[in-house]
């Protein structure tokens, strides 16, 4: 594995050079076509080398290189654009393939935005690096991936395809404040504690082994085809929990900061007031005060357990507001202390 973490290390430094846009003679063999059902373990396989990449692919600014991106059905109501290679023949049967295979990935209506460049082998290394068998354009919502399988020792070509559709799911995402792109969705990345372990360094996203994205892509290819080769990722190897989050990230996904509100009072008896807040999701937590006015009333956010004091409302009067970055807490309390005056108040907390 740690041959695998140097090598890919290394696509960063290189440089590539420029293939002839007809590296292939047109049309000199066919695709290989994809199956849609199971994969028999292949324990000698794996794991997925790729690249995500900004710009845009080479290939596509050249005509030459590759038939005109065309749209083709998935087969439940989305769409696709793909572009085959000029070494392939049969480009529009390769493409259908393609989307077809596509279309029975877990799946929502980012499907729709994707576009799609099917490769010849030596086309994939000029794209995408030497060592790396498919990558993902974000910019353009574009994958970049290969029409043959790689062989003995090297992942089936369905988990490559199924691993750089999960870099497209991710980049349809929202996981604020972070890029769901760089450390998945928001909640695979809550359950797999990716904001906690980067807070205290247990992982360290530059080493390809440890990058949150990478392994939510490897992760989202393992929800469909779990048992081909071992987990290489030395973090957040998936179990029914990720699975289950994945499944929700796709189907159901997050789409902002959902509002709960809590009123009391205070007075010259009652001079504090809390609430235990859950917060399954990692995220931005923004908590309003509303109190009375000429009141100074502060507001505070607390540990679950009532013990240390994570955020403080620094304004003058009963009217405050606070952000917190929630990081592999899920409870914290919300309180409302009084410093002068009485009177009724209302709380809204919103939380991922």
């Amino acid at each position: 594995m740690a041959a695998w973490a140097v090598l890919l290390g290394c696509l960063l430094a290189l440089t590539l050079v420029a293939l002839p846009a007809s590296s292939a003679i047109a049309g000199e063999r066919e695709a290989d076509p994809l199956t849609t059902g199971p994969i028999p373990p292949q324990p000698g396989a794996g794991p997925v080398p790729d690249r995500v990449l900004e710009g845009r692919p080479r290939a596509l600014l050249g005509a030459s290189a590759a038939s005109d991106f065309s749209v083709y059905p998935d087969g439940d109501g989305h769409f696709v654009n793909v572009r085959v290679s000029s070494g392939y023949s049969n480009p529009e049967g390769a493409a259908q393939d393609l989307v077809d295979f596509l279309g029975g990935l877990l799946h929502g209506d980012e499907m729709n935005r994707l576009s799609v460049f099917l490769a010849t082998p030596s086309e994939i290394r000029h794209e995408c690096g030497a060592a790396a068998l498919a990558c993902y354009y974000p910019s353009g919502d574009q994958m970049v991936v290969s029409g043959e399988d790689s062989g003995p020792g090297q992942p089936p070509r369905e988990l490559v395809i199924t691993h750089e559709y999960g870099h497209h799911v991710a980049e349809n995402r929202n996981n604020a404040p972070w890029s769901a792109l760089d450390r998945g969705t928001k909640r695979w990345s809550s359950y797999e504690g990716i904001c906690r372990r980067i807070e205290r360094r247990t992982i360290r996203p530059s080493r390809y082994f440890q990058n949150p994205g990478e392994a939510f892509a490897e992760a989202f290819a393992f929800y469909h085809y779990p048992d081909v080769y071992k987990w290489e990722w030395r973090i957040a190897r998936p179990d029914a929990g990720a699975f289950a989050a994945i499944y929700d990230d796709v189907t159901l996904p997050w789409s902002g900061r959902t509002p709960t509100e809590w009123s009391g009072s205070l007075d010259g008896t009652v001079r504090r007031q809390a609430t235990r807040l859950g917060t399954p999701l990692d995220g931005r937590l923004k908590v309003t005060l509303d109190g009375p006015a000429g009141a100074e009333f502060d507001l505070l956010v607390v540990a679950g357990n009532g013990g240390r004091v994570l955020k403080r409302a620094t304004a003058i009067g009963a009217d405050e507001t606070l952000f917190y970055t929630l990081c592999g807490r899920r409870a914290v309390r919300i309180v409302v202390r009084g410093g002068a005056g009485a009177g009724a108040f209302e709380v809204t907390a919103a939380r991922p």
